[in-house]
Formats: structure tokens, sequence, C-alpha cells
């Protein structure tokens, strides 16, 4: 996998965002949903704080997807 961002400084303020994908991918919420709560939490001014942040968030996601934990739950329920 690819580094969520290519800036360290950048990649340490951002790493939190993973959960919320992997979260999403879990719970079936559309990673638009998430994209639509960051920007309106950032608002316009902060583009690209928002735009690093759905990155990790959508990374995340793809990790939990790659890795089929929600496969792992249902067998849990069943």
């Amino acid at each position: 996998m690819a580094p969520v961002c290519p800036e360290a400084k950048l990649r340490k303020l951002v790493k939190n965002m993973i959960y919320p994908g992997v979260a999403a991918y879990l719970l079936d919420i559309e990673m638009e949903e998430i994209e639509k709560a960051l920007r309106k939490q950032f608002g316009k001014r902060k583009a690209k704080a928002a735009d690093l942040n759905f990155g990790a968030a959508k990374a995340g996601y793809e990790w939990a997807s790659e890795h089929s934990p929600r496969t792992f739950l249902t067998s849990l329920s069943g």
C-alpha cells in the first residue's frame, strides 16, 4: 500500500482518518458520505486538509475491502 500522505509531518496528522475508512467499510457507509462530512467540517478554505483526510479514509476503506473483515464479522453472527 502506498503512503497515505507523501509528507511525514502531514501523515502524522491524517493517520487517525484511516479508522473511519475501515469503519465505513464494515458498516457499509458510502465513502461519498465520509467525503461530504469532511468537506463540511473543513469548509472551502481548507480544501487541502479535507483532501488529505479523505485520502486517508479512502486508504482505510480500501485496506478493509482487500482484507475482507466484513466477511469475518458476518461469519461470527451466523
